[in-house]
């Protein structure tokens, strides 16, 4: 039997503007297999605030129409769910930017359609930081990666990256996205998402450069997530294909961004035509037979990765470094 919303209730939140503290971003298409996990981790989450799950379903053509509808009928918190199916096909980031309109919490979380949460309290937990820590702009978290032979394992994709229980948006430019998607909560500050967004063919890592304008990133330690590894949009393009939808995603928002230090260090990224693939180029390459390759191969963005490292390995002298790096690109 479909459940019908209290019209009273309806009246009332129209009126009085009584808004959740808590959206959860759901764009998805064609995650039939993946849907109910997904869905359920929102929907089992525990604490006290209100959430809304806006689900932005981009014309799959696979049953998660018949999912998501079940979900509202029969869910006993499928009135949470705030479903749309667009007449046509939008594409991603389209997509991203319509769902991203459409929050109306406090704060918006985000969770596509095949990855998951694990962790109750996931959203308790970001929020309540947020909500104490006002210098703050985006909360994140490891993940757990889902491989696809089944095998559960400790992020190894991001690990690497960075390492810091506060960051920024410097950090973000030099090291790259070392943030997965479903792990993210950060602020609604009803920022206007630019025009040329349309444009980008990846655009969580740029998103989490315009909002970290604003404010700074904070790393929490618990693993509350499930990213699944070579699944839906990426299972079905080659690591080239990838790295250069990145390169071309990279360029359109340096181009247009208008902050010249984050501008410079996303250029220089840009020119590093090794970029993603560093390791398969030393395999395939003769390095060692030539000081010249070796210098030629050496990007400065790698040299900015190293010093920032130097500078930044005890928390006390992060301050200082950073007003240095300032200094030097202004």
């Amino acid at each position: 039997m479909v459940k019908f919303p209290d019209l009273f209730t309806q009246k009332l939140n129209s009126e009085f503007m009584i808004k959740p503290l808590v959206s959860v971003l759901m764009i998805t298409y064609n995650h039939e297999a993946y849907l109910k996990e997904a869905i359920n981790g929102v929907l089992e989450q525990e604490g006290d605030f209100d959430l809304e799950l806006i689900i932005a379903e981009d014309t799959s053509t696979d049953n998660s129409k018949v999912i998501i509808n079940d979900f509202i009928a029969n869910h006993p918190k499928g009135n949470l769910i705030k479903y749309t199916r667009h007449i046509e096909n939008m594409g991603m980031m389209k997509n991203l930017i319509w769902a991203y309109n459409q929050c109306n919490g406090e704060f918006i979380a985000l969770c596509e359609g095949d990855d998951y949460w694990i962790d109750k309290y996931k959203i308790e937990k970001q929020t309540s930081f947020l909500s104490a820590n006002k210098d703050f702009m985006i909360s994140y978290h490891p993940a757990m990666v889902l491989q696809k032979n089944g095998e559960l394992v400790p992020d190894f994709i991001t690990e690497n990256f960075f390492k810091s229980e506060n960051s920024n948006q410097l950090d973000l430019a030099i090291f790259g996205n070392y943030i997965h998607t479903p792990t993210v909560v950060f602020r609604n500050t009803r920022m206007e998402i630019p025009a040329y967004f349309k444009e980008l063919l990846v655009g969580d890592f740029f998103l989490y450069l315009l909002l970290s304008k604003n404010g700074k990133i904070n790393r929490m330690p618990d693993y509350s997530a499930v990213y699944r590894f070579q699944v839906g949009f990426f299972s079905s393009q080659n690591a080239e294909k990838i790295r250069n939808d990145f390169k071309k995603s990279l360029r359109i928002f340096y181009l247009n961004y208008n902050q010249f230090s984050i501008k410079l260090i996303l250029f220089l990224r840009f020119q590093n035509s090794n970029l993603f693939h560093r390791n398969t180029f030393i395999e395939k390459s003769n390095l060692s037979n030539s000081l010249v390759l070796k210098f030629r191969y050496i990007s400065v963005i790698e040299v900015l990765r190293s010093f920032k490292n130097f500078l930044f390995r005890h928390e006390y002298s992060r301050v200082y470094g950073k007003r240095f790096i300032y200094n030097i690109l202004f």
